[in-house]
């Protein structure tokens, strides 16, 4: 049984605070709980003198003190709560079991704080402190806007909280909020920079280079050592490095733990840049905790294409894997989109354990389009996942449908699609499926008693419309009751407080009859419960043997396909292949037709210019046909001749330049000739080659001889053609032998009228 009272309690104290302290003194001979709250208020000084009435009565009762919007005025109420708790914690009275407090009191002016002061008392009943601060709120303290002595006293409440440092708070299990990521980021920064080398990382870059260092604590035992729960916001992944004992990553590997007994680690807000780095050190961390069932990763906004998929995929498989315990994963707001999404589901299905393993695994606000890889997941033989949530995601009813068809072949219980696009039925293997919204409002009047503890749930929409135990209903409407009774304690108030003593007292005695009926109830429904979780878990082994078989045998059909497949590829790597030969020979032939047009175009100009040269020599025929005349005539007149020899000798003199000429215009056509001859010999050689290639091809592709043939044809064409040019040659040659006859015939007319000239004079 536990008695919340709260907004009542404001700066003046007076009538409220008695009234609090006899109900609390009321309440705790019950064995119950008291919870004292200061909601958005100063705190009085005379709650602290209360609470040790309330200790000094009965030393059975759990007293929470909660102070999350309340806030330390004054040296006075902080001094006055210090002593209090330093005077309960000597008598080992359980004071108190809970404290909640408000960002702002931990680095108040006022000194000692609250925290340091309840370290320092040694309050042996203390195991939860929490900081509530929401997440979407700014943050009043930022380290790199803390001064160093605010650092060096941030780092020294982390080490008074820490076990070995005089045992001081040896019940403490449960940190949550901001601050303490704060605290551990301190006590990280106070060691050495030559310690700490591990958490140079970009993500931690704005604390590594921050000015200025404290000075190093002594290293004890870490403040994990204790924990079970731990809940951070607004950390860096290297502020983890504060809960281990030296501080530094080479603490990771030593042998001994240093968070034994941590069972649930939720690390929200992370920063947005490099989440594969943050990744690598949850990851590292990892075996530090060996007890850890529950891990919960949120990150701040980013684009799912920065993760670093095999940093992604190597933390997965870490928490899959043996030896890790963890049952719970939480990815909510990781921004894993499809890709990332892949990967964790190839890291579960991969490092699959027979019950054991993830069982609840929570995929919602991560972008996600593509459940092909959930699915595959899901079908995956003994997977031991129970619990689903893809709430808030953008697939739509074609993803629904495959998730629909996977469903049958897993061991989903629980189902959440909060926000989501999907009207399509969800089937599951128990006769409790319930797939849309519609359904599941008649559904809700049917199930009742062992059926709410193996109800599916699956949530549709804003309005979160599902099935639901029933225990949650009874909550709402106890809470709703509560809501009266201090509505009427309000009222009550101003007339007559004993009449609210009373009023409390005959509840209270009508709620211990509820819960004693309730107990009854609950003992009957469990009972139902395990005969019905029995007779589940039979039809469910009956199910899973009927899907190992079937599965096997699609393995066999998926093993021959794969086969098929290969075989397939082989012959298609065959065809390309035997197609990039076609198309090298293809090549080959094209530029064998280049070299004989080539080829051709050469000896089409070779003839042009003998024609020219002929042409010539036939000119040079008529003109020693006229020389000849000539001589004819000089015969028949000699005394013409006699006058006019000097004409003569000057027109042979021009003759003879015009020789010369013509003999460099023969020398000039010999080299061409020759040039000629040599490119015959280097197409020769080519065409030799080209054959010898086109002989290997020949054997390779049968199926092409005849281009090739229609090829070789065409080659021996050309090869016609250089033999004319052969023959021109020849010509050329013996008709450049007639000119050097015609020559020396000239020549020796010459010297024959030379020798008449002399005889004549």
């Amino acid at each position: 049984m536990a008695l919340s009272v709260t907004e009542f309690l404001d700066s003046s104290g007076g009538l409220l605070i008695s009234l609090l302290v006899l109900l609390a003194v009321e309440v705790a001979s019950r064995s119950g709980q008291v919870h004292l709250a200061a909601a958005a208020a100063a705190i009085p000084t005379g709650l602290p003198l209360a609470l040790l009435i309330v200790a000094s009565k009965s030393k059975n009762a759990e007293v929470l003190v909660d102070f999350s919007d309340a806030v330390l005025r004054g040296t006075c109420s902080t001094l006055i709560f210090a002593l209090a708790m330093a005077f309960a914690a000597r008598k080992h009275w359980t004071v108190p079991q809970m404290l909640l407090i408000s960002y702002a009191a931990w680095f108040a002016a006022a000194r000692p704080s609250v925290v340091e002061g309840l370290a320092l008392s040694s309050c042996r009943s203390l195991r939860k402190i929490v900081d509530r601060q929401s997440r979407w709120r700014p943050r009043e303290l930022q380290f790199e806007q803390m001064e160093e002595e605010q650092r060096r006293s941030a780092a020294r409440v982390t080490e008074l909280l820490q076990p070995g440092f005089g045992n001081q708070l040896p019940n403490l299990q449960h940190l949550e909020g901001s601050v303490f990521s704060l605290l551990l980021r301190a006590r990280q920064h106070s060691f050495p920079a030559d310690q700490s080398k591990g958490a140079a990382s970009p993500d931690v870059a704005g604390v590594a280079g921050i000015a200025g260092v404290a000075p190093a604590l002594e290293a004890v035992d870490g403040i994990g050592a204790r924990l079970q729960v731990l809940h951070l916001v607004d950390l860096y992944a290297a502020d983890l490095l504060g809960l281990l004992p030296s501080g530094t990553e080479g603490a990771m590997s030593s042998s001994a733990p240093s968070c034994p007994k941590l069972q649930k680690l939720f690390l929200l807000n992370l920063p947005s840049a490099h989440p594969g780095l943050t990744a690598k050190v949850i990851c590292k961390f990892l075996p530090q905790a060996p007890e850890l069932k529950e891990l919960q990763l949120d990150f701040q906004y980013f684009d799912p294409a920065l993760w670093d998929l095999e940093a992604l995929e190597a933390l997965i498989a870490r928490v899959q894997a043996e030896p890790s315990k963890v049952s719970k994963l939480i990815l909510d707001w990781c921004r894993l989109g499809d890709a990332g999404v892949k990967c964790v589901c190839t890291a579960l299905a991969r490092h699959v354990r027979a019950n054991a393993g993830v069982k609840e695994l929570s995929l919602a606000h991560c972008e996600l389009k593509d459940l092909s890889h959930v699915c595959e997941m899901l079908e995956t033989p003994q997977l031991a996942l129970t619990s689903l949530d893809l709430s808030a995601n953008s697939f739509g009813d074609d993803e629904g449908v495959k998730l629909a068809k996977s469903l049958p072949f897993s061991s989903i219980k629980e189902l959440r699609l909060r926000d989501s696009q999907v009207s399509e039925r969800m089937p599951v293997k128990t006769k409790w499926t319930q797939s849309s919204a519609l359904w599941l409002s008649g559904a809700l009047s049917k199930l009742g008693g062992s059926q709410a503890d193996r109800a599916i749930v699956v949530s549709l929409g804003m309005s979160g419309v599902g099935v639901h135990q029933r225990r949650s209903q009874v909550l709402r409407q106890e809470t709703m009751r509560r809501r009266v009774i201090f509505g009427q304690l309000r009222a009550e108030t101003e007339k007559d407080p004993n009449q609210v003593v009373k009023l409390l007292c005959s509840k209270f005695s009508q709620l211990i009859d509820r819960v004693a009926q309730a107990e009854d109830a609950f003992e009957t429904a469990s009972k139902r419960a395990d005969q019905m979780r029995q007779k589940v878990q039979e039809s469910a082994d009956r199910h899973q043997a009927t899907t190992s078989q079937m599965q096997s045998s699609l393995r066999t059909q998926l093993a021959e396909a794969e086969a098929a497949q290969l075989r397939l590829k082989e012959a298609r790597a065959n065809a390309d292949f035997a197609a990039g030969e076609v198309l090298r020979a293809k090549e080959a032939a094209h530029s064998l037709n280049e070299d004989c047009e080539r080829l051709s175009s050469q000896c089409r100009e070779e003839q042009r210019t003998l024609e020219e040269t002929s042409s010539r020599m036939q000119q040079e025929e008529q003109s020693s046909a006229t020389c000849e005349r000539e001589r004819q005539r000089l015969r028949a007149e000699l005394e013409a001749l006699v006058q006019k020899l000097a004409v003569q000798e000057e027109e042979l003199a021009a003759d003879y330049q015009r020789d010369r000429q013509r003999r460099g215009d023969t020398r000039q056509l010999e080299l061409r000739v020759q040039d000629a001859g040599r490119q015959r010999v280097s197409a020769e050689k080519r065409l030799q080659s080209v054959q010898e290639e086109l002989g290997t091809t020949q054997k390779q592709v049968l199926h092409f001889k005849e281009r090739l043939e229609l090829a070789t044809q065409k080659l021996q064409l050309g090869h016609e053609e250089l033999q004319e040019l052969l023959r021109s040659q020849e010509e050329a040659q013996q008709e450049k032998l007639r000119v050097q006859e015609e020559d020396e015939l000239k020549s020796s007319q010459h010297g024959h009228f030379r020798a008449l000239k002399k005889n004549t004079c």
